[in-house]
């Protein structure tokens, strides 16, 4: 066979020469972990492990944390820093295309996971699979109800590699921007516990706020939801699915529940665009109204940013009274749904009706009292609202690394 070799458009300068083509086979040795069931999972157990399931939901390239742990101890599978790990079975072929670096030892491994042990940076190696050869693996998979991938299949993939530690330099850097990108969603991540705090706190009234002459204001008063907005359900044409109440190209923006983002906004595109002849069927929402969804997942809420037509699912507030500010008003909303779904059977509210919404009870402070507190709370979003903006630029500008730095 012709040697085939290659080179990455983005390296580092110290490093020349081409990458040279291989068998996954030819550079690694590959096993298969043993069986860990739930039943054997302990949160106090000496030793640590990674099951299959797991790898789809809390790992990606990199694993430097292990969530379980276990007293398993009958002939286990143990790892080695820089095993690559691959699902071997799952419900679609995406599930089990994903690889990742194990950069512990001695961590049970658990069934229905593929082991590769190779003679490169695992870490260098697990990237490129899942950034060159992801579809590949995906294709490689057999099966219906349960697919799955052998190490017998996962041998025949052919990989361009660097033929000196090149490969070193390109795991470390690569792991310094996760790290990075890490870091942002850790601090989002508390950001977001703060302010689930803040909001039980304040609207508890175990904070209060002062007026500008440090005094207190007055008792809020409570209030009856129908007595200070008022509401409706959307709509849309039945039945459901039919092409002509589409239209993607030249549409209206159609709001579902799916739609609703965080921070109390729309997502920036909605996932469908309604038709001219289904838009007088359903319900015109002017930008800067607030909406509720009130089936499936219930209590998001948003303060839409553009025109659109609202589906059956959400709630409209057509009408506040004149002295609610509105953001005050989406904030204690919320945090009436998330009482209402502790309330709940089993914590899960599945619909809720229009009459069932009027005879909640919400507490309003005065007008100044409420801008106060939704500048603080709006303050918070805007600061969660930059980070999200962060990580999805730090992630972009991951993704255009990775595709110029493999071949």
């Amino acid at each position: 066979m012709t040697e085939v070799k290659n080179i990455p458009r983005l390296r580092f300068p110290e490093f020349h020469g081409e990458w040279i083509e291989s068998l996954l086979g030819d550079i690694a040795k590959f096993s298969k972990g043993k069986g860990i069931s739930k039943s054997d999972i302990f949160d106090n157990g000496k030793y640590e492990c990674i099951r299959y399931g797991e790898l789809y939901t809390h790992y990606n390239e990199v694993i430097d944390k292990v969530i379980s742990k276990t007293d398993f101890n009958n002939n286990p599978v143990l790892s080695e820093i820089n095993d690559v790990i691959i699902p071997a079975s799952g419900e679609t072929a995406l599930d089990i295309a994903t690889a990742s670096c194990v950069l512990k030892s001695d961590v049970l491994l658990g069934g229905d996971l593929n082991i590769i042990r190779s003679k490169v940076n695992g870490v260098f190696l697990s990237y490129y699979l899942n950034n060159k050869r992801k579809k590949e693996i995906a294709r490689l998979s057999q099966g219906n109800s349960v697919v799955h991938v052998y190490p017998s299949q996962l041998k025949t993939l052919k990989i361009f590699i660097p033929q000196t530690t090149e490969y070193d330099e390109i795991a470390e850097f690569l792991t310094v921007v996760d790290k990075r990108i890490e870091l942002l969603e850790k601090k989002k991540t508390l950001l977001e516990t703060y302010k689930k705090g803040v909001i039980k706190k304040i609207f508890n009234q175990e904070i209060r706020f002062k007026d500008e002459n440090g005094n207190d204001f007055p008792d809020w008063e409570v209030k009856r939801l129908d007595e200070i907005s008022k509401f409706r359900r959307g709509s849309f044409p039945q039945p459901y699915g039919l092409p002509e109440w589409y239209d993607d190209i030249n549409g209206t923006p159609f709001v579902q529940v799916y739609d609703v983002g965080d921070n109390f906004k729309l997502k920036s595109k909605t996932k469908q665009k309604i038709s001219s002849l289904a838009a007088p069927k359903s319900v015109f929402v002017p930008k800067n109204s607030v909406v509720i969804t009130i089936q499936g997942s219930i209590g998001r809420v948003a303060i839409t940013q553009y025109d659109s037509y609202v589906d059956r699912t959400l709630l409209i507030f057509t009408k506040l009274k004149n002295n609610l500010n509105k953001y005050f008003f989406v904030y204690q909303i919320y945090r009436l749904f998330e009482i209402e779904k502790r309330r709940a059977p089993g914590g899960t509210i599945k619909t809720i009706t229009k009459e069932k919404l009027s005879s909640f009870t919400i507490r309003i402070p005065n007008e100044s009292e409420q801008l106060k507190i939704s500048n603080f709370l709006f303050s918070i979003d805007k600061q969660l609202e930059l980070l999200d903006t962060h990580i999805v630029k730090s992630k972009t500008w991951k993704k255009g690394l990775l595709q110029k730095m493999f071949v």
